[in-house]
């Protein structure tokens, strides 16, 4: 439960205000500044509780000089938030008698590669539960960089690697290379860990791989993915497709793409095209007739 004191959060606040030079801090307005956060007994983080000040200028120099909107406060003031809502959690599964860990790849919109970590533990009841646990950059997709970066994780979390029993992944050879893959260095620093590959990645694959044998499945899927990136790389022609389907009455839905880790993708892809087959046709047929457009007339 998030506790229900609030002071250590405007404290918190008021103390980095004035450790950055801003000597007035109103913690009466910072109270009408901080984001409300219901607790589970109804209780709120950041409502009204004092009316104490730090500092002897006049309310007017006060409100112009604090007004707690500039990005560097609010981005302290979610840390400090987040610290509170984290702090109970942590105590939970430290003293969860088996935890384990789901790590994946993945990249922002600045295309720099992330890490993302969740956490599975048993409370005192048997009872499973999942957590976010952090998002951290990696300077490389390599395995000892996600490694290092794993344990730098458990450091500071303070997590008992004594009870780490599990990692999953999604399978990739990083994750899972049997001479330096991810698992296999987790497993040499901790022995009691067992690694399983996710089993919708592998079974994805595995259809793949199968579907690659049959020539028309083959080609139904490359045509999936090249109408994909035809409409994708083109937002002229994300519009004609977007101005077909509304003056056919259809849903202004874009050509999903077809993933071989994506389960679900090309049934997905399917259902979509089914959908708005006649929107697509129209736009195929625009493109060509209108602009000249081999790739659509060959589409």
């Amino acid at each position: 439960m998030i506790p229900r004191s609030t002071p250590p959060v405007r404290a918190a606040i008021a103390w980095r205000e004035t450790k950055n030079g801003e000597d007035d801090v109103n913690l009466e307005d910072a109270d009408t500044k901080i984001p409300s956060i219901a607790t589970q007994d109804g209780t709120l983080i950041g409502s009204k509780c004092h009316s104490s000040r730090i500092g002897s200028t006049s309310p007017s120099m006060v409100d112009q000089r604090n007004n707690y909107q500039s990005h560097r406060i609010v981005d302290e003031m979610l840390e400090i938030l987040a610290e509170i809502v984290e702090s109970p959690i942590l105590e939970e599964i430290r003293s969860s008698q088996a935890i384990s860990l789901e790590v994946d790849e993945t990249t922002d919109v600045s295309v720099n590669r992330q890490l993302d970590l969740h956490v599975r533990h048993l409370d005192k009841e048997g009872y499973v539960f999942n957590h976010f646990l952090d998002l951290v950059t990696l300077e490389d997709g390599k395995a000892d960089s996600v490694v290092a970066a794993i344990k730098s994780v458990l450091q500071k979390k303070d997590l008992p690697v004594d009870r780490l029993y599990g990692l999953g992944t999604d399978g990739a050879a990083v994750m899972t290379g049997r001479l330096n893959g991810v698992a296999k260095q987790l497993t040499d620093s901790f022995p009691k860990l067992v690694s399983v590959a996710c089993a919708a990645h592998r079974l994805a694959l595995a259809c793949k791989d199968a579907s690659n044998a049959v020539r028309y499945m083959a080609n139904f899927r490359n045509h999936l993915q090249e109408l994909h990136l035809f409409f994708r790389n083109s937002a002229n022609r994300s519009a004609t497709l977007s101005a077909a389907a509304t003056t056919l009455g259809l849903n202004d839905l874009k050509v999903k793409e077809v993933k071989d880790t994506r389960w679900l993708s090309q049934h997905l892809a399917v259902q979509n095209l089914q959908r708005n087959l006649p929107a697509v046709l129209a736009a195929l047929a625009e493109e060509a007739t209108t602009r000249k457009c081999p790739v659509a007339k060959g589409l």
